[in-house]
């Protein structure tokens, strides 16, 4: 703190406090870690020029940070420089440079898929530890994240749930997941009355049997 002049001890004791107990903003913002420049300027009421010149010095001092924010890329949370930002802020394992991973994601979802395919069926908990087994993060994934990932296949119709199908040590109801197998693609040809006349080869234009007074047609052109 030493050499720091009247204002950049205020802000500077402002992202310190915003470190424990979260943005100002609480009720907006309960979970950063760090505080936005808006309640900075307005926790410390310094001018809007004045407080970008502190916030330069600060950071150029490696006092503060200022790390973008997958919630407002165009805004950015401050904080001390030796903290790490919350998963709230980066987006946690899903996002890279504040940039959705999708082919991190996609990877995982195999490996669910995987872990699923070799057990015939597996809990949440079962995946989780065998991506953790597996290693193919280099970040530790939270069973909550994994859930994530299972909600997504589950959206997407590749697994399903099936409560009640064991219990947990505790006694209570545990909920499995099963792939689901791919549904055949449509064949709209066969919906045509056409495709399945028995008489399909004596219809022609001008014939007795013809499609402009086939009541099958006619009904299946109306629905």
């Amino acid at each position: 703190m030493q050499g720091l002049n009247a204002e950049e001890r205020i802000v500077y004791q402002l992202i310190e406090a915003a470190a424990s107990k979260g943005s100002f903003t609480v009720l907006l913002d309960p979970t950063h870690t760090g505080i936005w420049q808006a309640d900075l300027k307005f926790k410390s009421s310094i001018p809007q020029q004045m407080l970008a010149k502190v916030l330069a010095n600060l950071t150029r001092k490696k006092l503060i940070k200022a790390v973008k924010s997958v919630a407002n890329k165009t805004r950015k949370v401050y904080m001390l420089f030796h903290l790490e930002p919350s998963r709230e802020v980066t987006g946690g394992p899903w996002f890279t440079d504040n940039v959705l991973d999708s082919e991190f994601i996609s990877v995982l979802s195999q490996s669910v898929l995987r872990c699923i395919d070799q057990k015939g069926f597996a809990t949440a908990e079962q995946i989780h530890a065998y991506i953790l087994d597996m290693k193919i993060s280099t970040v530790e994934l939270s069973l909550t994240e994994i859930q994530q990932i299972i909600d997504i296949l589950i959206y997407d119709g590749k697994i399903e749930a099936l409560p009640q199908q064991g219990l947990h040590l505790g006694g209570g109801a545990s909920v499995h997941y099963k792939k689901l197998k791919p549904s055949p693609a449509p064949n709209h040809y066969t919906e045509i009355p056409c495709a399945t006349c028995p008489v399909f080869s004596e219809c022609s234009d001008n014939g007795i049997i013809n499609p402009r007074e086939c009541e099958f047609l006619n009904r299946w052109m109306s629905m």
